[in-house]
């Protein structure tokens, strides 16, 4: 009568199941890393960085679903005269049903702002949304759909380091430009502006 065959693990095959098991926790271990990785990149941003491309973010996903940018009479004028992010427009990408959003769709989340910086306040009724010094962000959009703005750190009224003028594009490629006025709190002075191109 024939024996059955043996169960017993062999030492290959118990150097094998060890390999695997090290090999998962190794992948796993790997995952864990890189996710703590970027998850600490992203909380190493300057948080107006960090803010100006979400906007960015949010104003094309608007751009796709609506094939427009937000119906405001003043963005028409965005490429020589910046408009602030509050009121409707800012309304418009949070998902309030209007007819900027008629589906309602949230294209954009923001915390609650801390004593009036970094995030959503309200400026007496009117929402908006503030950087890390307590001002509204600037937009300007690309109003005839070239892919380019107007670079306003070269307007009339600029007041400009002349090293950021000497290298500073006339126009910018983008269809969407943002910027914040920084510590100073006037959008005119770019040297302590912070901004989405460079």
């Amino acid at each position: 009568m024939q024996k059955p065959p043996t169960t017993e693990a062999t030492p290959f095959k118990r150097q094998s199941c060890l390999i695997t098991i090290g090999g998962c926790f190794g992948i796993i271990l790997m995952i864990f890393i890189s996710a703590w990785f970027f998850a600490s990149w992203a909380e190493a941003l300057p948080k107006p960085r960090r803010d100006m491309n979400d906007l960015k973010v949010a104003f094309s996903h608007y751009r796709v679903e609506y094939d427009s940018w937000p119906e405001i009479e003043a963005l028409k004028n965005s490429e020589s005269k910046p408009v602030p992010i509050r009121g409707k427009l800012l309304q418009a990408l949070l998902g309030e049903v209007s007819e900027l959003n008629p589906k309602g769709i949230s294209f954009v989340r923001f915390r609650q702002a801390a004593q009036g910086v970094s995030g959503l306040a309200f400026e007496g009724d009117t929402i908006a949304l503030h950087d890390a010094w307590g001002n509204c962000y600037w937009l300007m959009v690309d109003s005839n759909h070239d892919n380019r703005i107007p670079n306003p750190e070269l307007f009339s009224d600029a007041i400009t380091d002349p090293r950021i003028k000497l290298r500073a594009p006339k126009l910018i490629s983008a269809s969407v430009c943002l910027f914040s006025s920084g510590p100073d709190k006037d959008p005119k002075t770019w040297l302590d502006n912070a901004c989405s191109w460079r």
